[in-house]
């Protein structure tokens, strides 16, 4: 079987070290912080692990959270950690297959776990570190990191990679990104645009598919499901600006 070459970096490495001394069930972690953990961090993990890559695998990832929280509730990020690492690693009856991922893998992958799980009774594991455990330095530095590759993507695309929306979290955090209510009402409404036609131009191939994106397209026109894209609208704003005051 073929093995998937992971990929490492700051932004989740700190966030998974094996000498923290918590070891918290995700189903016992308040749900914001959870979410926060999952966006920031296990994706992020998850598409450098699988060699993910393009919007397509970025959005059934995103899609997938819900689902690796309802499977995964009664682990720890170091379980979910290791039972991906074992499919990346071909050490599961999966074969892994590079920049693929959605929902129904997940069930098979959590299913495979669970298995080699009930065969190897696990011995007691160090306890990962929840962001709460992480020092600020060390937040400052993973975020430190987040913005300066976002801004590198930016200058070298032109554009804003749709990986790193949670970019404008932290530049809003510290005041970097201000935005005014309206302000954030004009940019909902280019938002609510642009998802609605990115639905339109997909091929569709099937009822089941076109009733889907039926119901997608009247969540966006009531503004459900456009926060992403609104960051991302917000944070291409912030570095053209960024790029222009530089250049002058």
């Amino acid at each position: 079987m073929s093995e998937i070459e992971p990929k490492m970096n700051l932004e989740n490495s700190l966030f998974f070290k094996d000498d923290s001394n918590t070891n918290t069930q995700l189903r016992n972690i308040p749900d914001e912080e959870l979410n926060s953990i999952m966006c920031k961090y296990l994706v992020p993990w998850i598409k450098g692990l699988l060699s993910l890559s393009g919007e397509n695998s970025a959005e059934r990832l995103i899609l997938a959270i819900p689902t690796i929280k309802e499977l995964c509730t009664g682990m720890t990020f170091l379980d979910v950690k290791k039972m991906f690492e074992m499919y990346a690693h071909s050490k599961m009856e999966l074969t892994p297959i590079a920049n693929y991922f959605d929902i129904i893998l997940v069930g098979k992958i959590v299913s495979e776990y669970r298995k080699h799980i009930k065969h190897n009774p696990k011995k007691p594991i160090a306890k990962i570190k929840t962001m709460n455990d992480i020092s600020q330095n060390e937040k400052d530095e993973i975020e430190n990191e987040i913005l300066e590759k976002t801004e590198k993507y930016f200058k070298e695309n032109r554009r804003v990679d749709s990986d790193r929306w949670y970019a404008y979290d932290i530049l809003e955090k510290r005041g970097l990104i201000n935005l005014s209510l309206e302000e954030k009402k004009e940019i909902q409404k280019i938002a609510i645009k642009n998802c609605i036609e990115n639905l339109k131009n997909k091929i569709i191939i099937s009822r089941d598919e076109h009733r889907a994106i039926k119901h997608k397209i009247r969540n966006f026109e009531k503004g459900i499901g456009t926060k992403i894209e609104c960051k991302l609208i917000a944070l291409h704003e912030y570095y053209k600006q960024k790029t222009k005051i530089n250049r002058n």
